[in-house]
């Protein structure tokens, strides 16, 4: 359910406000800078902002968020949920996408906004069952957002070789970022559920 409510929201909210309230196509691409915190502060606060709208107002009370790691796999599964209503949304727009190029598209798109919707699953554990200060989910939001304009920025750079398209190296980035972040949320969730066996056994 939270798979199909991340893709609703993406559908519905997130590509048109994206693609018609900011209208990104019209001013993003003039330039790396512009193009770099317009991937931050619009596309990736809107995507991020959704996937957290999509658990914290749907299981986040429920019974069935009851650890931590419930966080990474709730917020996981709004993440792709919402890449998957952004390729559709892709294949459409283009009237089909050669098989190659698209294959590859979706396995990146897929697996960056599944490991940053960690992170911010990551946050929203935290903040259920720890005490947290107030900004602390806002900064998962944000870290979440940055880490989103930054990795599709990147690979917008990373693909383009010369006047070429190349898009293996935005799979092989995609790839090292997911591992990355896996790892780190992965040692997150550890440390802390060792603090919390650590206080319970005081």
């Amino acid at each position: 359910r939270v798979f199909v409510l991340g893709a609703i929201l993406a559908a519905g909210v997130g590509i048109p406000v994206v693609r018609d309230l900011f209208n990104v196509n019209a001013w993003m691409y003039t330039n790396e800078t512009i193009n770099l915190l317009g991937s931050i502060l619009v596309i990736g606060v809107v995507e991020e902002a959704l996937v957290y709208a999509a658990v914290r107002y749907s299981v986040f009370d429920s019974a069935e968020f009851d650890e931590r790691v419930d966080g990474i796999v709730y917020a996981t599964a709004a993440g792709l949920g919402f890449a998957t209503m952004l390729n559709f949304d892709y294949v459409v727009g283009h009237a089909g996408v050669d098989l190659g190029v698209g294959v590859i598209r979706v396995t990146i798109t897929a697996l960056a906004h599944a490991s940053i919707a960690g992170v911010l699953g990551y946050f929203l554990g935290q903040v259920k069952f720890e005490h947290t200060p107030i900004y602390y989910l806002p900064a998962g939001v944000l870290l979440a957002a940055i880490l989103n304009g930054a990795f599709f920025w990147a690979q917008d750079i990373v693909t383009r070789v010369g006047v070429s398209f190349n898009p293996w190296y935005g799979l092989v980035l995609a790839v090292i970022m997911a591992a990355g972040l896996f790892v780190l949320v992965s040692g997150l969730i550890q440390r802390a559920n060792a603090e919390t066996a650590a206080l319970a056994g005081r």
